[in-house]
């Protein structure tokens, strides 16, 4: 996990930042994913290395399932509001995915705010994509029908990773987009149903976005908020899931729909009676193991097709 850095050159633009609530909540939320009961299983090998682009040094986790391979590859952006999380906390999550799909995983360890504010986080996603595509014979995967995957704010570099993917030319064959952050106006129903008393808030949300984006910078801009994007179009196929008791809901179905409006393949499904973040509850949670088991299904199916 990163550490709190007061550094002039990182937070200038972050003046008024509660770092002793930055260290306390990446504390606190970190405790909470080693309790969360999840699924375990075992994979052929994890190994950690870094990518380097520039000055900057990423860490990634690559998870090998067993078999000969070469392997397909997904490569994952962890959740935490673009401030919390790491590795670690989706450790289980990557190695079931691997395991039951078949599938190279990738896990990104992005650079975090408020140290480093947007667009650190999506350039760091962005290189690491790039790596795997150009270097995937190096750790016995393939580059045909690359996937990438996230969970809430991961979901949101997932999805701005794609764009940028079709921008540039770079072949990827899916997006795996789990209950996304896609607009940070937050300007919705399911804001206005579930933006209180569930175990993500608004209120907790605008406090991420105060640290992720800086001060002068709009929140409405499309490289910001993946739904105020105006050409949809020629996107790798979306696979969206989204939970009921989520004020990030509606960002999920709205994504759904103007994808499939733009002409793109979309599969989009809702779990009733879920909240934010029920993936990382497979282990005490019926429904979130049967969401989990269908992602891999469905992974799995498309690596028959390359």
């Amino acid at each position: 996990m990163a550490e709190v850095n007061k550094s002039k050159n990182q937070s200038d633009n972050k003046k008024g930042i509660d770092w002793k609530k930055v260290a306390t909540l990446r504390k606190e939320f970190k405790e909470n994913r080693e309790n969360f009961k999840e699924v375990e299983v075992e994979v052929f090998s994890i190994k950690n290395r870094y990518i380097s682009y520039g000055n900057i040094r990423v860490p990634i986790r690559i998870y090998t399932p067993f078999g000969k391979g070469p392997f397909p590859i997904m490569v994952y952006f962890h959740g935490g509001g673009f401030v919390l999380g790491n590795i670690d906390t989706v450790d289980n999550l990557c190695r079931y995915i691997a395991k039951k799909s078949e599938r190279i995983v990738i896990s990104v360890g992005y650079r975090l705010a408020p140290e480093h504010p947007f667009p650190a986080a999506i350039n760091d996603a962005w290189a690491a994509l790039q790596w795997a595509h150009y270097n995937a014979y190096t750790f016995n995967g393939t580059n045909m029908d690359m996937a990438v995957a996230g969970d809430s704010a991961g979901g949101n570099l997932a999805s701005l990773t794609a764009i940028k993917a079709r921008d540039s030319n770079l072949p990827i064959g899916s997006q795996w987009l789990f209950y996304p952050w896609l607009d940070f106006s937050h300007q919705s129903t399911s804001h206005d149903l579930y933006g209180e008393g569930y175990n993500l808030t608004t209120k907790e949300l605008e406090w991420f976005l105060s640290a992720y984006l800086p001060n002068t910078l709009n929140r409405d801009l499309p490289s910001v908020s993946p739904l105020k994007q105006s050409n949809l179009s020629h996107l790798p196929d979306a696979i969206i899931l989204t939970a009921q008791f989520d004020p990030l809901q509606d960002d999920g179905k709205r994504y759904a729909k103007a994808l499939k409006k733009a002409g793109n393949h979309v599969d989009y499904s809702i779990c009733i009676g879920m909240e934010h973040s029920f993936l990382n509850k497979t282990g005490e949670m019926k429904q979130a193991k049967e969401a989990l088991d269908q992602i891999a299904r469905k992974l799995k199916a498309r690596d028959k097709d390359i």
